[in-house]
């Protein structure tokens, strides 16, 4: 066995398993059985029975939505084991415990990350176990998502962690974080993503992902705004699992009441109260994904986990969540979002449009090759006055022809860059004080550029 002192020792060998974030498979039944996980957190006398759960699917704000839930928790006086994916800088962000008495944030990066010696030591642990089912491999092959799933359990549930807020990587039915009975759970917006492995229309991505409401505790289920075609059927797996569910829109509503550059305000209602809050996150996005937050932790009410509207207001202000509409610098204005799918950059457009009305906006973009880059170039076509198109550092990395982004954007200047530097160094040299540069596309993209302009790095 060996002993595991450096954390690049540990990635080392988490990278020796199979990472689909860096080459998607075929199809999620080929690659994903929920039996391997199973039987890899059996090996550790179930961690994940001895913890409390809030579940969250869907395609875009699933993980804004967690760090807000964890946050109102942790403002309430609970320790909340964070778990998201993917990270922005590195894998220590995905597997967090949140502490009331931790410090504020630097809005640098997180401060609440498994420490190295932690997860070098899990891994030493772990390993014998990963290397007798690699071996006989009766269940198919460990995954690197899996293995570092099973990995989060035993440390929320080693810290004690009182409830643990747990986001799914791709889809949900068999995606390895459905292995847990939530006590709540939560359907994001739902759009077209992965759709060679979830499905081509939005009902067959909405099957898989709704997959994660089940009864086996009896759980609330929260439901961001959907498309007609998804809503039915997550309305259908709710009356199926017979859970009681609550719709945003519906049963909770929010009302914005102004925005700035440095955060916005709005009212969230729910059946139980009225909520003034505060988020430096902007966007109407933004105020979604909060009070489909508030739904989450008011459904844990009915379990003796209470919270009082004060708390939940502090919660909601004091979350950190990087590279989600991120500002970063101003004079020009630079703008930071993990934006992928085409409803996300159309989300995204519109803040620009809503945050710095009649300005400029420089682009640069870099996408994964599995993603609509048409679709997206066209909403970025109507906002974007330059445009600069960076090859992110990713395998799956899409790879811009320059003929092909000048016919994506008509009419428009573009270039096209080979590394993210220099798309960011070209960008800022030519950006006038008041434009606006926007980076966004990849988280990968977003990371990179994020270190750049901040000038620092991630330890």
């Amino acid at each position: 066995m060996n002993a595991y002192t450096t954390l690049r020792e540990a990635n080392h060998y988490l990278d020796s398993f199979i990472n689909y974030e860096k080459s998607l498979p075929v199809s999620p039944d080929a690659s994903f059985r929920l039996e391997r996980v199973r039987e890899l957190l059996s090996l550790f006398d179930h961690p994940e029975k001895k913890l409390k759960f809030i579940h969250v699917a869907g395609t875009k704000g699933k993980g804004s939505t967690c760090a807000f839930a964890a946050h109102i928790l942790r403002a309430a006086g609970y320790s909340v084991g964070l778990y998201t994916s993917p990270h922005i800088h590195h894998v220590r962000e995905r597997i967090r415990i949140l502490r009331p008495s931790d410090k504020k944030s630097s809005l640098l990066f997180f401060e609440d990350c498994i420490p190295e010696d932690e997860l070098c030591s899990l891994v030493e642990r772990m390993q014998p176990f990963l290397e007798r089912m690699r071996e006989t491999e009766e269940y198919g092959r460990l995954t690197y998502f899996e293995v570092l799933t099973v990995l989060a359990l035993c440390y929320f549930e080693q810290q004690k962690a009182d409830i643990v807020v747990l986001e799914t990587g791709l889809g949900g039915r068999l995606d390895a974080t459905n292995v847990v009975d939530p006590l709540v759970c939560g359907i994001t917006s739902i759009g077209l993503e992965h759709t060679q492995q979830l499905g081509e229309t939005l009902s067959a991505i909405a099957q898989e992902k709704a997959a994660i409401i089940k009864n086996r505790n009896n759980p609330v289920v929260v439901i961001a705004p959907q498309e007609p075609e998804a809503y039915e059927v997550i309305q259908k797996q709710c009356q199926q699992e017979q859970v009681q569910a609550y719709f945003v829109g519906r049963d909770i509503s929010f009302q914005k009441n102004n925005r700035k550059i440095d955060g916005q305000s709005f009212v969230v209602k729910s059946r139980q109260s009225s909520y003034h809050c505060r988020t430096s996150l902007l966007g109407d996005h933004q105020m979604i994904n909060a009070a489909t937050a508030i739904g989450l932790v008011e459904g844990l009410q009915e379990r003796g986990i209470n919270v009082s509207a004060q708390v939940v207001e502090e919660g909601i202000a004091q979350t950190f969540w990087p590279g989600r509409f991120e500002v970063v610098r101003e004079e020009p204005g630079v703008v930071l979002d993990c934006a992928h799918t085409v409803a996300a950059c159309q989300r995204v457009a519109e803040t620009v449009e809503s945050i710095f009305p009649g300005k400029k906006v420089k682009l640069i973009l870099g996408l994964l090759d599995d993603k609509d880059k048409q679709g997206i170039c066209q909403v970025f076509g109507e906002i974007a006055s330059h445009v600069a198109c960076a090859k992110v550092d990713n395998p799956r990395a899409c790879d811009f022809r320059l003929e092909e982004i000048q016919l994506f954007f008509p009419g428009i200047e573009c270039c096209l860059m080979d590394t993210v530097r220099g798309a960011v160094d070209y960008v800022l040299k030519a950006a006038h004080p008041e434009d606006v540069v926007l980076v966004t596309g990849s988280v990968y993209l977003v990371a990179e550029a994020r270190e750049l302009l901040l000038n620092t790095r991630y330890q």
